[in-house]
């Protein structure tokens, strides 16, 4: 039995390696075919369900996409539905438990989100007990004066959520729309003429009324906000949340209105980020990407900063070819931040200033950084801005 079971971690390993060499190479349907077979026979492989889905997007099969990206994330998250109609707390069993973080803002953040969804009625009010262990949890780390930019939490504290702590507690899938969701009036042509000048331009008016309304609803409403920064926000991504079809609507009409810029960029990431009312942020850092498409959502009403600012800041340098990933992921850290000042020194700056529903596309390797904001107090005024990158399978 023993031989059995290793014969088949060798053949659904090889079969992922070797999806992973046809990714890699551009044979997106071999694949597919590569990956679908390894998870037939183990059905829960992350890495193969991710890269099958990126296959997908690389071949505009969206909708299987979605699939393969809503199933991971509703398997690793999702509360089962009778402890959804009211806040009950499960047994979690003994053992260790994966590791959980968490920072002040993202507990805040989660108690508002939680208190906006009892105020319009999506979830039970039963649910203001979770409320109130989320502030116990808070009031925990304001206390500790040793606390880092993110705590990791003990299993404890963990247990006393009751199996919902980094859980979907609300989540429904906004749909495509009938209609376009990107505004028909832009001229696409001209967009494209300017982006091959300079890879930088700025599109206003990007959506039409209703895709806007209707992804700042998904992103208000449902709970899939998991992944955070000390630099306090917020973020969800394509695999762990924000995999709703309108995103993806969005993605193939841009696709299909940009050809000269997207023809051979495949989407092959999405995000969006939500922020305290007051902060700096995202610090400077690159996309690893080819081209980066990053708009705003929230009313311009809002914004409190002075006239023309709390949008991004674009540099006229992009990333040195000896940099690898950890330049990003260690964006926060003072050394870090450091190298980037002295490598930005003499670099010129161009600032796109906020705006609900403009967009940014840019070459994804520019360096660039969000601009200090101010925003209203209140959940539903907290900056928002979704981003789809673009990557050629060169880059």
């Amino acid at each position: 039995m023993a031989n059995e079971t290793d014969a088949l971690v060798v053949r659904v390993q090889g079969l992922k390696r070797q999806g992973d060499a046809h990714l890699q190479a551009g044979a997106y349907e071999e694949a597919v075919a590569s990956y679908r077979g390894a998870l037939e026979i183990a059905s829960e492989y992350p890495a193969a369900e991710n890269n099958l889905g990126i296959a997908y997007l690389a071949l505009d099969r969206y909708d299987e996409a979605q699939q393969v990206f809503q199933g991971m994330f509703l398997r690793q998250r999702a509360v089962p539905q009778s402890r959804l109609a009211a806040f009950s707390p499960g047994f979690v069993p003994e053992g260790p438990l994966p590791p959980a973080f968490a920072t002040t803002f993202k507990l805040a953040d989660r108690i508002d989100q939680l208190a906006y969804l009892i105020q319009l009625g999506r979830v039970s009010p039963s649910f203001s007990c979770l409320i109130d262990l989320y502030r116990a949890l808070l009031a925990q780390l304001e206390s500790n004066p040793n606390r880092g930019p993110s705590t990791r939490l003990s299993e404890e504290q963990v247990r006393a959520f009751g199996g919902y702590y980094d859980k979907v507690i609300y989540y429904t899938d906004t749909p495509a729309l009938a209609g376009p969701a990107i505004n028909q009036a832009l001229d696409f042509a001209a967009l494209e003429q300017q982006f091959a000048v300079a890879p930088i331009v700025t599109i206003d008016d990007l959506l039409s009324e209703e895709a806007l309304a209707g992804l700042r609803r998904f992103l208000l409403e449902s709970t899939v906000f998991f992944t955070h920064s000390p630099a306090n926000f917020v973020g969800s991504y394509m695999a762990d949340g924000f995999s709703c079809s309108l995103i993806f609507q969005l993605a193939a009409e841009l696709r299909q209105r940009l050809p000269h810029v997207l023809e051979d960029r495949p989407l092959s990431n999405i995000w969006a980020y939500r922020y305290d009312s007051r902060s700096d942020g995202v610090r400077a850092h690159f996309d690893e990407g080819s081209v980066t498409i990053n708009f705003w959502i929230t009313a311009d009403s809002a914004n409190q900063t002075m006239e023309g600012h709390g949008g991004l800041v674009m540099y006229d340098r992009e990333s040195s070819p000896d940099w690898d990933w950890s330049v990003n992921v260690y964006k926060d850290d003072p050394e870090v931040q450091a190298r980037m000042a002295a490598y930005l020194a003499e670099a010129k700056q161009v600032v796109a200033p906020y705006r609900c529903n403009r967009a940014v596309m840019f070459k994804s390797t520019l360096l660039h950084k969000s601009e200090p904001f101010q925003f209203r107090d209140g959940f539903e005024d907290r900056r928002m801005n979704i981003t789809l990158l673009f990557r050629a399978r060169e880059d």
